[in-house]
């Protein structure tokens, strides 16, 4: 559960050679133009369980800040973790980070931290950090540029995989890159099935997206997608949101069969009002294969600077704008979003000069009431830091630039931090 500020034995070697299927992006020799996914022609709705409801959409309920200060029920996140950006909290106190001197875990809370970076991983060898996902305590994998061509553009990828929390690693795979792509995101489900989605390089909106059955000794290339945000559930049901430029393929794709088919659903929050990206959407999460929450923030639509949450109890067939509100002041806009579960969100007030952050908005009754907590203790340049919350109470804050010597970490829900030694 990851929110981005601002507006993120001997090693067995595998060599693959994947094949490129039709369906795949490939690189035009004239200008760039995003690929389309797959899409089925006649999508068959997937059986869900009984859905939950979604809270009434009138009367949106807005933020308020509390006299004094406001201790938030414990609200434990949901079974479901997606791995997603550079601070990854997973369950049993387990943290991962990705810092710019490689890839830091602990397995209680923070408390003490172990160098867990594979042997051989160049983390500068094409300029930003490496990505990875960690499944709980013990597994994890990671996927980054291992070699170059001659015009120093990513020409292989290769994979890793750890069973023990990283004590130990294996290089698991290769995979070729010839169309000059940068790995982008990593997600896996279980310890076998996982998905790989790479960003070509010259088309922004476009990716390369490749799946593995064996815990990533061998991948697949899928039919080319949009470069936007994955979230799988299962081994065969999954989702991408994507916004792009008006006009340009934004939506809610799923897919039934393991990503080599995509079908466009219902997602009246992407639709554009603005220029291009706009709204920009901060959070997208399918809690179960049936109950999702997205949020969009319009601060650059034109000057308006409102906030929305949206829900789905049926597997994104139809959504439900569940809780509104403008920017709390003149110099603040909504800048970043997490969901802890189906009932427990919060969402970061940042100010619209420096990026950093101002306040917390939280909600443990699935956007019925929020709270607004002032955030004290962070340092006074944290702009483009990495924010995760475990649960209700206790997150962690990764510093944007260079090694950090340290974390901020919060247990009250991001009312006061502190620093935590990673060294």
């Amino acid at each position: 559960m990851v929110v981005g500020v601002l507006l993120g034995v001997a090693a067995i070697t595998t060599t693959l050679v994947l094949p490129r299927l039709a369906a795949g992006p490939v690189r035009p020799a004239t200008s760039p133009v995003a690929v389309r996914p797959t899409v089925s022609p006649t999508p068959t709705p997937t059986p869900t369980p009984t859905p939950t409801p979604v809270p009434a959409a009138s009367a949106l309920p807005s933020p308020s800040m509390p006299a004094t200060p406001v201790a938030l029920p414990l609200v434990q996140p949901a079974s479901y973790q997606p791995c997603q950006g550079t601070v990854q909290p997973v369950a049993a106190g387990g943290v991962w980070v990705m810092t710019g001197s490689g890839l830091l875990v602990s397995s209680d809370s923070g408390a003490t931290w172990s160098d867990a970076t594979p042997t051989g991983v160049n983390l500068g060898v094409f300029g930003t950090l490496p990505i990875f996902c960690a499944l709980d305590g013990s597994d994890a994998w990671l996927a980054w540029v291992t070699a170059t061509d001659q015009y120093g553009e990513p020409a292989q990828v290769g994979v890793w995989r750890t069973s023990d929390g990283g004590r130990s690693w294996t290089k698991t795979a290769t995979v070729p890159d010839p169309s000059e792509a940068i790995p982008m995101a990593i997600q896996f489900v279980d310890t076998e099935h996982g998905w790989l989605m790479m960003g070509l390089i010259g088309m922004a909106q476009s990716a390369l997206l490749f799946a593995t059955d064996d815990g990533g000794t061998t991948w697949t290339q899928l039919a080319g997608t949009y470069a936007g945000t994955l979230d799988f559930v299962s081994a065969t049901q999954g989702w991408l949101a994507f916004r792009g430029a008006a006009g340009g393929g934004e939506g809610v794709y799923a897919t039934t069969d393991g990503g080599r088919t995509w079908t466009l659903t219902s997602a009246p929050f992407l639709a554009p009002v603005g220029g291009d990206e706009c709204p920009a959407l901060d959070g997208f999460r399918f809690l179960s294969p049936s109950v999702a929450v997205a949020a969009i923030s319009a601060a650059s639509c034109g000057g308006v600077g409102e906030f929305e949450v949206w829900m789905t109890s049926d597997s994104g067939i139809s959504w439900q704008e569940v809780s509104s509100w403008p920017a709390s002041t003149t110099t603040s806009v909504s800048c970043g979003f997490d969901v802890i579960s189906a009932t427990a969100w919060v969402a970061l007030d940042c100010n619209s000069t420096d990026s950093s952050v101002i306040a917390f908005d939280w909600t443990v009754d699935g956007g019925a009431d929020w709270t607004t907590l002032p955030a004290m203790g962070l340092p006074d340049d944290d702009s483009y830091a990495t924010f995760a919350f475990a649960d209700s109470h206790d997150g962690f804050e990764l510093p944007p630039f260079g090694p950090p010597a340290s974390l901020n970490a919060t247990s009250d829900s991001g009312e006061s931090w502190q620093s935590v030694p990673v060294g």
